[in-house]
């Protein structure tokens, strides 16, 4: 009974109106990180998860497609993909999935808000810039193996920001947690640039102020934390194939065709306001604010990496939410905000207190009904954003084809669907590890009709093609004689090479 009596205590003392806010906050982002699986690799990672099991092994070479077949594979997901499978196949459903990748990602939020914590912020303030860094993330979140990568950066910032503040053995924690990161998503390199820019930093500062020596012992903790780091790396399956696997991916000019995350945000977009908004934000906090010289290097550099490629923008939010709140929580005391808000509820305390208590629970029932009937939506959105009914039709032909060209954002579901089939495989992986540039080029080359696009077809054998039926590429293959198209519908064409 005492026991009771001390948890419910603690529970009471937890529980005021600010932190209900923020939790409030918290649900109501939700709706915007448990999200449909509409990736276009979605279907290919719970494939792959399940031929890993079949297997009881990991793929030495590539396996859904026929031009690549002879590369060795570094699946560098391969984790995630398992972890994914299990869900599906273990529990059942692709909502569980999208769940489980939604949790992931709340205590990601969790660990932001930890790090807030560290300088602790207007409890108003936190809710809203948790909300907002929830929409930043809009176009990125997703039941996908690099919501791993975000929650691990975030995890990265905390315990680096902790040990900068109050250095304690905690920050060897980080190793180990790389370990596990790097088995599930090759993002694990963003703890490696954190961990360095950190430790760089306070390098800097300790040359600045020699007087300090506790900058120099903190630049030296970290740097052997960096060296820990980049050796959790390596025990992957893959060992250093993983970070010329990283490299490679990085460098590649081809990439960016494939797949708008590789690309830089476009700011017409209405996806891109709240981002638009968090670097405002940033700036203006940064005014009243004055960070110390690693979370102004971190958030410049992730800064500069999400205006490079949109899939970076998740580390971004995460560097930089903290310090919006930490900046306007700085602007609400010099305004005194705090003051006249008190001076509104003076009195009224208990009946604000059981109005947020009122106002979490209809959240949490509107919440719960939001994603319950978005995730019961998941076949719809398959059959909106996926060509089932083509694949359907090349289900019931068996016969047609023996090599595929198709669209790239397809290929992940075609893979799902007829994996092992030989003469299912699609014609390319926007993996530029696998495909490397040129395949990946000769690709562009078709769907772009350069002069060469018959060539390229001819070149790799391709008898079939499976395309959107009103696109130029399928426009051309309507007038050439050698192609009739054999199935159409509003989401996908299929047209077949006469054998003469």
């Amino acid at each position: 009974m005492t026991t009771l009596r001390t948890l419910w205590g603690r529970t009471r003392r937890l529980a005021t109106t600010g932190n209900l806010v923020i939790a409030i906050a918290l649900l109501l982002a939700l709706p915007l990180l448990i999200r449909r699986g509409g990736d276009a690799d979605f279907f290919a990672h719970l494939r792959t998860g399940q031929a890993i099991v079949d297997m009881r092994g990991l793929p030495t070479h590539e396996i859904y497609t026929y031009t690549t077949t002879a590369s060795r594979w570094v699946d560098q997901e391969y984790g995630s993909e398992v972890l994914g499978f299990a869900l599906l196949n273990a529990l059942g459903g692709k909502a569980l999935i999208s769940i489980g990748f939604g949790v992931l990602l709340t205590i990601g939020f969790l660990l932001i808000l930890a790090r807030i914590n560290l300088r602790p912020a207007p409890p108003m303030v936190t809710a809203a810039v948790l909300l907002l860094g929830a929409a930043v993330g809009i176009a990125i979140w997703g039941p996908r193996p690099q919501m791993v990568t975000f929650t691990g950066a975030c995890l990265t910032l905390y315990l680096v920001e902790r040990h900068l503040l109050r250095p304690s053995r905690l920050i060897y924690v980080l190793p180990i947690a790389v370990a596990v990161w790097a088995n599930l998503h090759a993002g694990f390199i963003f703890a490696l640039l954190i961990v360095g820019l950190a430790a760089a930093s306070e390098f800097v500062v300790w040359l600045v102020n020699r007087s300090d020596a506790g900058h120099l012992r903190t630049a030296r903790t970290l740097t052997v934390v960096f060296g820990a780091c980049a050796v959790a790396g390596l025990l992957t399956p893959y060992g250093p194939s993983l970070y010329t696997y990283i490299w490679r991916t990085e460098s590649s000019r081809a990439l960016p065709n494939f797949s708008t995350e590789w690309l830089s945000p476009n700011f017409h977009n209405l996806s891109t306001l709240p981002f638009e908004a968090s670097i405002v934000l940033l700036v203006i906090a940064m005014l009243v604010y004055r960070p110390r010289l690693h979370q102004l290097v971190i958030a410049a550099v992730t800064l500069a990496l999400a205006l490079q490629s949109v899939r970076h923008i998740a580390i971004f939010l995460a560097a930089a939410t903290p310090l919006i709140a930490w900046g306007l929580g700085d602007a609400w005391h010099r305004l005194r905000a705090g003051d006249r808000l008190e001076s509104v509820v003076r009195g009224r305390r208990r009946h604000l207190r059981t109005l947020t208590i009122v106002a979490l629970g209809v959240t949490v029932v509107a919440v719960t009904a939001f994603v319950g009937d978005a995730l019961a939506k998941q076949n719809a959105s398959t059959r909106a954003n996926f060509p089932v009914a083509a694949s359907d039709w090349l289900a019931a032909h068996p016969d047609v084809g023996t090599r595929m060209f198709d669209e790239d954002g397809w290929n992940g579901y075609l893979s799902y669907r007829f994996y092992p089939q030989v003469n299912r495989r699609v014609f390319i992986l926007s993996d530029p590890t696998l495909a490397g540039d040129t395949l990946m080029n000769d690709y562009t080359d078709v769907t772009t009709l350069k002069s060469d696009w018959q060539d390229v077809l001819r070149r790799y054998g391709v008898d079939y093609v499976i395309y959107e039926p009103d696109s130029t590429l399928g426009t051309a293959l309507d007038l050439v004689p050698q192609w009739h198209r054999v199935y159409t519908d509003t989401m996908a064409a299929i047209w077949v090479r006469s054998a003469t």
